[in-house]
């Protein structure tokens, strides 16, 4: 069976998507130039409009991720994204009155919050393990796809019909795709009405990674989990079944909700987390049946399609009413996993230098070394295809290390470890620069900003399919956890960029002591 006939609607559709949400936000950063032109701004100004944005953002991750499980992605997507393009046209509207262009800037980053948890979601329920780096690079990736039209197209587009129109048009873009997501997306393959079955049982049967965290997973056909050999996770004997067990929340007892399965096996095989502290319970399963207990089956008996398919989907999105749901979800037991916090760390500091440099990259070129908006066009742009190609890369790197059985710890990390040194290392020199170093020119600095870029782009074979490597089940949720203290990067971030430049004696100065404290977050995660 083909990849495409499996994957790739809803894999496109999210791609585009990601695409679409990274224009309506990234229009800004080149059509502040004449807008601020126009209306006449500080640079503080200016960092509060290029910062609004991430005061939404931050906002509605954590809501996002619960509500993808209680109202379902399908439905919740359309709705966000319908809602972010009206307001990102509205944007065109409201420069005149900075209090309101900030507002309107923050409603945007209010929708847009809930869109990452609910592609995560869908991730979880869509990909099966041994393509999921691949897809979660390329749906991931697409947000430089959206970040290169947007330095692409918005330059020549100020020029020849004016700022506003940049809004305009971008906003239109996400009222196309909510018809086109109304029409062919779902929650999951289990209710996908032009998929076929063989195509259903594929995915359904190969959601769970068998060398994955056992934070989601137990090993059944009688075995207990005390007793399990050291080479069980690669085991592909038929008598070592390895199933994701159904919580039904809507039947949980508060008091079982964060119940705990040790798992005492081989840690070398269990660790998977990025950070692979070797603790004593670090394979610990949160699934419960539905009395509140560890549940159990047996490899023997016989299990329909239709029950496999119905629990697979369950396990993403549960049934029961919000509160249950709600009460349900083990918050004490992830914020409590060393796992979520190595995740919550690498996100941080990748998104604090990505965001800075996605808001700030233009005006640097153009304020430090005199570049032009049609000089822009294709500086801006480089960078961003240069991106896309090393999250691919990323990807497709992760899941060829995966099929040579090397584990998946080291694969993110080694991920990890390229996407967060790399951009270091170039930051520094940018840095530098500013403080008159030898070498700073035009030409280098875009030779240097296009490294950079291109190593921040392998953290998607890193910390992000990882979040679904350790809970297929709570990935909404732990992708939201994580992205709120990310969205620092741009809440802190920017603002504080904008600051920099208004005390620095001169503009190089100031832009350098924005990338060195970049590097120095970089250092830190």
């Amino acid at each position: 069976m083909r990849l495409w006939r499996r994957h790739f609607p809803i894999a496109f559709l999210c791609g585009v998507v990601v695409a679409i949400s990274y224009i309506d936000r990234s229009v800004i950063s080149i059509a502040i130039i004449p807008m601020c032109d126009e209306i006449g701004c500080t640079p503080t100004n200016k960092g509060n409009i290029l910062g609004a944005f991430y005061y939404g953002y931050i906002s509605t991750q954590i809501i996002g991720g619960i509500t993808a499980r209680i109202w379902g992605p399908h439905k919740l997507l359309s709705t966000v994204v319908l809602a972010w393009s009206c307001f990102t046209a509205l944007t065109a509207t409201c420069a005149s009155y900075l209090w309101l262009l900030i507002l309107v800037r923050i409603v945007v980053g209010l929708a847009e919050g809930f869109g990452h948890p609910c592609i995560m979601t869908l991730i979880s329920a869509w990909f099966p393990y041994t393509e999921r780096s691949t897809w979660v690079a390329i749906i991931y990736g697409s947000n430089y796809i959206g970040n290169t039209l947007a330095m692409l197209v918005a330059p020549p587009m100020v020029a020849w019909l004016g700022w506003r129109w940049v809004f305009y048009l971008s906003g239109l873009l996400g009222v196309i795709w909510v018809f086109f997501w109304a029409v062919c997306g779902s929650d999951s393959p289990a209710n996908n009405r032009f998929i076929s079955l063989e195509e259903r049982e594929y995915i359904m049967n190969n959601l769970s990674d068998p060398g994955s965290s056992a934070f989601q997973k137990i090993v059944t056909d009688n075995h207990d989990p005390a007793n399990i050999d050291d080479n069980d996770d690669y085991d592909d004997s038929p008598s070592i079944v390895l199933q994701t067990i159904v919580a039904q929340p809507s039947s949980l007892p508060s008091s079982h909700s964060e119940q705990l399965l040790l798992n005492h096996t081989d840690k070398k095989n269990h660790n998977h987390g990025i950070n692979n502290d070797h603790d004593d319970d670090a394979d610990d399963d949160i699934d419960l049946n539905d009395d509140g207990d560890l549940d159990s089956v047996n490899a023997t008996s016989p299990t329909t399609s239709l029950n496999r398919n119905r629990q697979a989907n369950d396990t993403i999105l549960p049934s029961g009413n919000a509160f249950d749901i709600i009460r349900s979800t083990p918050w004490k037991t992830i914020m409590s996993r060393t796992e979520v916090w190595a995740i919550i760390m690498a996100h941080f500091g990748s998104n604090w230098g990505s965001f800075i440099m996605f808001s700030w990259m233009p005006s640097y070129l153009h304020e430090v070394y005199g570049a032009s908006l049609d000089q822009l066009a294709y500086l801006t742009t480089v960078p961003y295809m240069v991106m896309f190609v090393g999250s691919v890369l990323s990807g497709v790197i992760a899941d060829r290390m995966r099929e040579r059985h090397i584990p998946l710890h080291v694969i993110r990390k080694i991920m990890n470890g390229i996407g967060l040194i790399g951009p270091c290392i170039c930051m520094t020199l940018l840095g530098l620069w500013g403080f008159h170093f030898p070498g700073g020119s035009l030409s280098s600095a875009s030779v240097v900003l296009i490294v950079a870029f291109f190593f921040i782009s392998t953290v998607h074979g890193g910390y992000e399919p990882n979040v679904v490597d350790i809970s297929q089940k709570y990935s909404g949720v732990i992708f939201s956890i994580s992205n709120t203290f990310a969205a620092l990067g741009g809440v802190v971030g920017v603002p504080l960029a904008g600051h920099f430049l208004e005390l620095a004696p001169t503009r190089a100065m100031g832009y350098g002591l924005i990338f060195l404290s970049s590097s120095g977050i970089y250092i830190l995660t």
